[in-house]
Protein backbone atom coordinates (compact mmCIF):
# COMPACT_ATOMS: atom_id res chain seq x y z
CA UNK A 1 0.00 0.00 0.00
CA UNK A 2 1.48 3.23 -0.85
CA UNK A 3 1.45 6.32 0.95
CA UNK A 4 0.20 9.41 -1.12
CA UNK A 5 0.38 11.79 1.61
CA UNK A 6 4.37 11.25 1.95
CA UNK A 7 4.79 10.89 -1.91
CA UNK A 8 3.23 14.13 -2.34
CA UNK A 9 5.01 15.17 0.78
CA UNK A 10 8.64 14.45 -1.27
CA UNK A 11 7.17 15.45 -4.59
CA UNK A 12 6.71 18.67 -3.31
CA UNK A 13 9.87 19.13 -1.72
CA UNK A 14 11.78 18.03 -4.40
CA UNK A 15 10.16 20.37 -7.47
CA UNK A 16 11.72 24.00 -5.96
CA UNK A 17 15.34 22.37 -5.25
CA UNK A 18 14.75 21.37 -9.17
CA UNK A 19 14.15 24.47 -10.06
CA UNK A 20 17.09 25.97 -8.24
CA UNK A 21 19.61 23.73 -9.61
CA UNK A 22 18.16 24.03 -13.35
CA UNK A 23 18.24 28.22 -13.01
CA UNK A 24 21.72 28.05 -11.51
CA UNK A 25 22.66 25.94 -14.45
CA UNK A 26 20.66 28.01 -17.02
CA UNK A 27 21.92 31.44 -15.63
CA UNK A 28 25.85 30.19 -15.25
CA UNK A 29 25.74 29.32 -18.43
CA UNK A 30 24.11 32.24 -19.98
CA UNK A 31 26.53 34.03 -18.02
CA UNK A 32 29.44 32.73 -19.71
CA UNK A 33 28.07 33.33 -22.41
CA UNK A 34 26.80 36.96 -22.50
CA UNK A 35 30.54 37.77 -20.98
CA UNK A 36 32.25 35.89 -23.96
CA UNK A 37 30.35 38.43 -26.15
CA UNK A 38 31.04 41.38 -24.59
CA UNK A 39 29.04 45.08 -25.34
CA UNK A 40 25.68 44.43 -24.03
CA UNK A 41 26.29 41.01 -22.78
CA UNK A 42 28.16 42.19 -19.93
CA UNK A 43 24.44 43.91 -18.37
CA UNK A 44 23.02 40.22 -19.14
CA UNK A 45 26.09 38.92 -17.61
CA UNK A 46 25.43 41.16 -14.53
CA UNK A 47 21.83 40.40 -14.45
CA UNK A 48 22.53 36.69 -14.80
CA UNK A 49 25.11 36.61 -12.46
CA UNK A 50 22.49 38.18 -9.83
CA UNK A 51 20.32 35.58 -11.01
CA UNK A 52 22.74 32.51 -10.20
CA UNK A 53 23.55 34.52 -7.04
CA UNK A 54 19.94 34.23 -5.42
CA UNK A 55 19.77 30.34 -7.26
CA UNK A 56 23.41 29.85 -4.63
CA UNK A 57 21.01 31.38 -1.96
CA UNK A 58 17.99 29.41 -2.04
CA UNK A 59 20.18 26.42 -2.21
CA UNK A 60 21.22 27.18 1.08
CA UNK A 61 18.60 28.29 2.74
CA UNK A 62 16.48 24.62 1.13
CA UNK A 63 20.03 22.22 2.59
CA UNK A 64 19.27 24.23 5.91
CA UNK A 65 15.85 24.23 6.11
CA UNK A 66 15.87 20.16 5.09
CA UNK A 67 18.86 19.58 7.78
CA UNK A 68 17.47 21.18 10.64
CA UNK A 69 14.22 19.27 10.07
Amino acid sequence: MTDSYRSSAAQKSVMPRMALWTGLVVSAAANVVANAVGGWGMLVGAATGVLALACIAGLVVDHRNRRGA
